[in-house]
């Protein structure tokens, strides 16, 4: 988080000037991707996945917060491609995912995944057609 505070200078003529300043800086660590992962056809978050960044050479393994709630790229701004690998489920990938900064920290993004049942009627059909 960044704060800024304003200052005014008032002169002897009682006219007041405004004079910007630098942003106050807050020391809370944030993360610059976080988001849920749900099931498509029961909507329920999926927990216990392996949610991986890569930007460039660095790979990281996001973490769980909470079940099904995911955050990673921590102070680390970047382009980043985004995979998902969770048990009955699809493989997803999401590539493209920016992230960018101000003066203090990154700017969260968010992403909401839907990931395909492995054992559902719909998806076991389209693989098989």
């Amino acid at each position: 988080m960044r704060l800024i505070a304003p200052n005014f200078c008032v002169s002897l003529t009682g006219s007041a000037t405004f004079i910007p300043r630098d942003p106050i800086c807050t020391a809370v660590f944030v993360y610059g991707v976080d988001g849920e992962l749900a099931a498509e056809e029961t909507g329920e978050l999926v927990k216990g996945a392996t949610c991986m960044l890569t930007d460039g050479a660095h790979t990281e393994t996001m973490t769980e917060l909470i079940s099904g709630r995911y955050a990673g790229a921590g102070e680390r701004a970047g382009m980043n491609n985004l995979t998902v690998e969770a048990t009955r489920f699809a493989f997803q990938s999401v590539a493209g995912v920016a992230i960018e900064a101000d003066e203090c920290h990154v700017i969260p993004v968010t992403r909401e995944i839907v990931l395909d049942d492995l054992r559902s009627t719909r998806f076991t059909h389209s693989r098989l057609s």
